[in-house]
């Protein structure tokens, strides 16, 4: 520190009295140089030792503060260093949970969907079923000469059932979490250069051991949710004998084929019933090993039965 380099300049430069360079010359008989020499020794000396102490304690109280500001910072790096870890694992727990969260609603949202494709067409097929009934009613209440252009019109007639239709929400645009997460943490290369040794500061007063941030123990994992289907991979038409996927079918500018494929990595779908349930991707079952073809044995020559003399 500046105040130990001025305790340093005044060790090295004592400035003693010239006198003291020639005390073991021959003395002049007329003078008495070497008392003389004495006397301004012993002055300087006690201005020496004087300003020497002081000096010298000026060192010490600033490298007693510097100790202690040294050891501040070095708990303050600490409390910099795990408190960005734990907003770091704070982050990435919430997108993970963010993530999960919007799966599984997502998941909900379709089965609500599902579910209520099949209440929604047999609504509709029930009040044109009652609308054609009032019809021909109302043909067996008209007089015989109305009836033929009532039974006409009652077979003409198709119910506008548009009131019965039910609005199917696309989901929300999932937000991307993720780009909040830092892209590294205390100790790596890249965050210590951003954190430390690009500030103005970090020459003079470098940083002490980083401590990097704990592995998170990861959170034991549900199953994750089993993923509907009506069609295998690839399929455009419906699997497991069933003649189609009405939902799909209505909706082509989500399911081009008509039908809802499983993805490549759940590649079958298994049990699907229109109108009923839902079908569920599975793996492909792993081919069982062709078995490697053998040889016959070779035959054995011989020239009598076994045990025979002759």
């Amino acid at each position: 520190t500046a105040s130990c380099e001025g305790h340093a300049a005044v060790l090295k430069a004592p400035n003693m009295p010239d006198c003291v360079s020639y005390l073991q010359q021959p003395e002049d008989p007329k003078y008495d140089p070497t008392n003389m020499c004495l006397t301004a020794v012993s002055t300087w000396l006690s201005d020496y030792n004087s300003s020497l102490q002081t000096s010298r304690a000026v060192c010490q109280a600033a490298t007693s503060a510097h100790s202690i500001r040294m050891e501040q910072c070095g708990k303050d790096q600490v409390v910099f260093e795990t408190s960005f870890c734990d907003e770091y694992h704070d982050l990435v727990e919430a997108c993970t949970r963010f993530n999960q969260c919007y799966a599984s609603k997502l998941a909900e949202r379709d089965a609500v969907h599902e579910d209520s494709v099949i209440p929604e067409s047999g609504r509709k097929s029930a009040y044109a079923a009652a609308s054609k009934i009032d019809c021909y009613l109302k043909v067996l209440a008209a007089e015989h000469v109305q009836r033929p252009n009532l039974l006409a019109e009652c077979q003409r007639l198709q119910a506008n059932t548009t009131h019965l239709d039910l609005v199917y929400h696309p989901a929300p645009e999932k937000l991307q979490c993720n780009d909040s997460i830092p892209s590294s943490t205390p100790c790596d290369r890249a965050w210590l250069t951003e954190q430390y040794e690009n500030e103005f500061w970090y020459t003079d007063a470098p940083t002490g051991v980083c401590t990097p941030c704990e592995t998170a123990e990861p959170e034991p994992t549900s199953e994750p949710a089993p993923v509907r289907c009506s069609a295998d991979y690839g399929a455009t038409s419906a699997c497991c004998g069933q003649p189609g996927d009405p939902f799909a079918a209505a909706r082509r500018s989500s399911y081009p084929n008509g039908v809802r494929t499983c993805p490549s990595h759940l590649p079958e779908c298994h049990d699907y019933r229109q109108g009923r349930q839902m079908g569920t991707c599975r793996e492909a079952p792993t081919p069982a090993p062709t078995p490697e073809p053998t040889s016959e044995p070779a035959p054995v020559r011989c020239s009598a039965d076994y045990g025979a003399t002759s």
